[in-house]
Parts: C-alpha cells; sequence; structure tokens
C-alpha cells in the first residue's frame, strides 16, 4: 500500500464522519447509530474504491449515488430532499478542492494540483481541503436545519477555529519550504499539522456536546417550572373549589335560617348582617390595574395553602404603563421567590410595596422572611 493510498484511507475516514454529522442533523434517523455508522461507512469504503480510478466525474457520480442511497435507506427524508442533499454532498467536495488548490497557488505560485505534488504536500493539502469541506457543511446545516437548538448556535465560534487552523498550516508550510529544513523538522511539522486537524475536530465535538448539554439541562429547569406551575394551579383550584363548598354549605344555611324567620322584620335584619361575610369573597382591588389586581389575588390564595402571611400596600400608582407581559414576569418572579424562601422560615410573612416615590418614580418593594440570613458579596 502506498502512502497516498493510507492517506486517502484517512481522508475518507473523515469524509465519512462528516457525512453523519451532515446528515444526523438535518433528518431523523430511521436505525440504530450503530446500523447507520456501519452501513454508511460500507458506503464510503466503496467510495474510496472509486476514488483509486483518479476519474474526477466517477468520482462525482459515485459520491452523488452512494450518498442518494445512504439518505435515502438511513434516515427519513423524501426523495426530492435526498437528491438536493444528494447533489450538495460531491459540489462541497469540489468547491473545497478547488478553493485549496486557489489558496495553495495564490501563497507559493505554483501549480499545486493534488496529482502533481509530493506526498507531504498532497497529505497537507488534503487535510486543508476537508477542514474547508467540514465548514460548508457546518454552514449549510445551519442554513437548512428546522431544529432552533441548531440555529441557536454560534457557529462563527465553531467556525473560527478551523479557518484559523488552514490560515495556520498554510503560513507554516510556506515558512518550511523557504527555509528548507530537515526531515526530522519536517516531519515534526507534518506531525503537527495533523494535530491541528484533530484538535478542530475534537474542539467541535466538545462543543457540540457542551451545547447539547447546555440545553438539556435548561429544558430540565423548563420542566420543573412547568411542574411547579401546573402544581400551584391545582393548589389554586382546590382552594377555591374548597371556598366553593363553604360557600355553599354557609348559603344553604342562611337559607335555612331565613326560612325560619318569623316575619320580614327579621328576614331584613338578618340579611343586614350578611353582607359583610358576603364581600370578603370579592376579588380583590387595590388599584385600576386588573392585572395587578390579579396577581396580588393570585399570591394571597398561593400564601393562604401555604400559611403564609401575605400582607401588600398598594399607593399612589397602578403600573398602567407597564406591559402586562412584562408586569406579570416582574412580580411572579418576585413574589414566587418570597413565597419560596418564606415557605421555609418559621416566620412565614410576605410583605409588598408598590408606591410613588418623589412623585415621578415607581417602586415595587418586597420582603419576606427567610430560614438564613443575607449574605453580602463584595
Amino acid at each position: 500500500m502506498t502512502g497516498r493510498e493510507i492517506v486517502d484511507i484517512f481522508i475518507y475516514l473523515f469524509e465519512w464522519l462528516a457525512f453523519l454529522y451532515y446528515a444526523k442533523n438535518l433528518f431523523n434517523s430511521r436505525f440504530h447509530i450503530v446500523i447507520q455508522a456501519a452501513v454508511s461507512f460500507g458506503g464510503y469504503a466503496l467510495l474510496l474504491v472509486s476514488h483509486l480510478t483518479h476519474n474526477p466525474y466517477i468520482s462525482f457520480a459515485t459520491t452523488f449515488g452512494i450518498s442518494f442511497l445512504l439518505f435515502v435507506a438511513l434516515f427519513e427524508t423524501k426523495v426530492k430532499i435526498a437528491l438536493l442533499h444528494s447533489i450538495i454532498i460531491p459540489i462541497c467536495l469540489m468547491l473545497a478542492d478547488y478553493a485549496t488548490i486557489t489558496i495553495y497557488y495564490t501563497v507559493f505560485k505554483q501549480d499545486y494540483t493534488f496529482t502533481k505534488v509530493s506526498l507531504m504536500t498532497y497529505t497537507v493539502e488534503n487535510i486543508v481541503s476537508k477542514l474547508i469541506y467540514f465548514m460548508l457543511l457546518v454552514i449549510l446545516v445551519k442554513v437548512f436545519s428546522k431544529h432552533d437548538s441548531i440555529k441557536n448556535q454560534n457557529y462563527l465560534t465553531i467556525l473560527l477555529v478551523p479557518a484559523s487552523n488552514v490560515f495556520i498550516m498554510v503560513v507554516f508550510q510556506h515558512i518550511i519550504y523557504q527555509i528548507k529544513p530537515t526531515s526530522t523538522v519536517f516531519y515534526l511539522w507534518l506531525a503537527a499539522i495533523i494535530l491541528l486537524a484533530i484538535s478542530s475536530v475534537f474542539f467541535f465535538v466538545n462543543y457540540h456536546l457542551v451545547f447539547k448539554s447546555a440545553e438539556e439541562i435548561s429544558n430540565l429547569k423548563m420542566e420543573a417550572q412547568k411542574n411547579k406551575i401546573d402544581k400551584m394551579a391545582l393548589d389554586l383550584v382546590d382552594k377555591a373549589n374548597g371556598d366553593m363548598r363553604v360557600l355553599a354549605h354557609d348559603f344553604k344555611n342562611h337559607l335555612i335560617q331565613i326560612d325560619n324567620a318569623q316575619d320580614m322584620e327579621q328576614v331584613h335584619a338578618y340579611i343586614k348582617n350578611l353582607f359583610p361575610s358576603i364581600e370578603s369573597f370579592e376579588a380583590v382591588k387595590v388599584s385600576r390595574n386588573s392585572t395587578l389586581n390579579l396577581i396580588i389575588s393570585k399570591y394571597i390564595s398561593v400564601c393562604a395553602i401555604k400559611s403564609i402571611d401575605f400582607k401588600y400596600t398598594v399607593e399612589d400608582t397602578s403600573l398602567a404603563y407597564i406591559d402586562i407581559t412584562d408586569l406579570s414576569a416582574i412580580l411572579n418572579n418576585l413574589i414566587d421567590n418570597a413565597v419560596e424562601a418564606a415557605e421555609k422560615s418559621e416566620q412565614k410573612q410576605i410583605q409588598l410595596y408598590i408606591f410613588k416615590k418623589n412623585g415621578n418614580t415607581d417602586v415595587i418593594l418586597l420582603e419576606n422572611s427567610t430560614a438564613f440570613s443575607p449574605t453580602k458579596q463584595g
């Protein structure tokens, strides 16, 4: 086996991994990753065999055909979409090769077509070409992907590392050729080039895994928050049902008392005495802002369920100029945190003050009891 054939094997291994990255980020899988890897590895082994013909037209056609078969067989995609991406793969490979040749011709002012160079240059050119190919696929994944998690990734950071490594490789090769080093230095330089290429791949893999882990943690936190909100809602419904049962029971007793009254004077006197208790069921109205009223009403019930003494004062302001969504987010976050802390304390107290200061500044002041004394930082 010649040196170029060994290089080709490693290059096609890289192309195989790049294909899996591209396909798995765009399409849902039909099979387990092991089956996908095995089948696609076999397909790229056939591509390696076709490459040995050194015919660019055959390489383009086989890359298109095998990519199409792999897309259709291993991933959930329509035939038209598979055809599109099957054309994209060989085009990106071709563009990467031409970009590499152009870079080398611009820097070295010589014809550096892959078939006309030494083994060392052939190796480095292929590494540069595949890094460029990888960058093209990363860009296309961001363009075609429908997943928000992929679109939200900072791809400029991802591309910066392989792009920098390509620049370093070309510059160092230019320096090496200028000083005409010994064979030892030459092989050390080649090893450094290979390590740079490997570092690019590992950086991307680690970045992808870290981003995915962060996304999973964020989803878990959101799920926990949703469960907390659902439990709070169920508690409020349960309390409302309990209040309704008490109200129905009291209403029944009141009707019995009225029915047993001796005359209308007793009926009127009894009804008059009912008004204070009826007024206690009215919704809280502390301002002209209905959203503010609803939020405070909600936390009156929440605190009652958790046996927390919740006191509130709203003076000279309704916060009507604040968007409903923003006001809800601000107050819910503040009071939620206060409820969580107060629930764990012995005093179980919360005091909310909303007032105007100096005639033009609205202040929201929230105090709550806590199991631990606050710590000062700085």
